[in-house]
Order: C-alpha cells, then structure tokens, then sequence
C-alpha cells in the first residue's frame, strides 16, 4: 500500500508540473474526464486512493494526516458521483476563464502536496552527509 501512495504521489506531482508548464494543456487534460465514464471512473479512482491512504497511514510518517487525505479523496469521489458531469463541466468553465497564474499556484500546491505523499511514506533514511 505504502508504494501506491508513493506512486500517486509522484503522479499528482507530474501532472502539477505539467499544468506548471502550460496551465492550458491541465485543464484540457481535466475536461476529458467530462463524460459520465469518466465521472465514474474518477470517482472509483477516488475511492480506491481512500482505500490504499487508509491502509498505508500504519506505516507512514503522518498516519493521522494519511487518514484525514483518505477521509477527503472518499468524501470528493461521492461528491463526483453526486454532482455528475454538469457540475464538473461547470467547475472547469469556471476554471478555464482564470488567468493562468492562478492555474500555476494551483498547480505548484499540487505538486507540493504530491511532494508530501511521497515523504511521507519514504523510509526515514539520514543522508551520509549530514551531520548528527
């Protein structure tokens, strides 16, 4: 479990980076999942990352913190579910109107929050060179 929460993690940091780099092409990428195949498929996504979050927060560094991230991706995929398509087409108009810096900074705390994932399941390792 602990490696599919690394993988995700390193997964959302690609795709801020990539948003980073043209906010256009992440938000073309978000508005292929507007069909209802593609709301159920994120939403199942959603809740199969809760999953795997709860199960690896034993044998991370943060568990509350992997649990409450469990908590958030279950509650965002029956929302997904609830909301259906209309509402994510919406959501994306809204965001395709946004000056790109605001995609940027979005795309920057994603790639943070990606970074997170990633540390906190890594061993706790002290690199050879630092002293102590």
């Amino acid at each position: 479990m602990v490696g599919g929460v690394a993988f995700f993690g390193v997964v959302i940091m690609a795709l801020g980076a990539w948003t980073l780099a043209s906010p256009r092409a992440g938000i073309g990428f978000l508005s292929r999942w507007c069909a209802w195949t593609g709301v159920w498929g994120g939403a199942l996504l959603r809740v199969l990352l809760a999953m795997v979050f709860w199960l690896a927060a034993d044998a991370s560094r943060a568990p509350v913190a992997l649990r409450v991230i469990a908590v958030v991706s279950l509650i965002v995929g029956l929302a997904l579910l609830f909301g259906g398509a209309a509402q994510l087409r919406a959501w994306i108009a809204w965001w395709a109107v946004r000056p790109d810096r605001l995609a940027r900074e979005w795309a920057m705390v994603a790639v943070l929050c990606g970074g997170l994932l990633v540390w906190v399941v890594f061993p706790n390792v002290k690199a050879s060179w630092f002293p102590g």
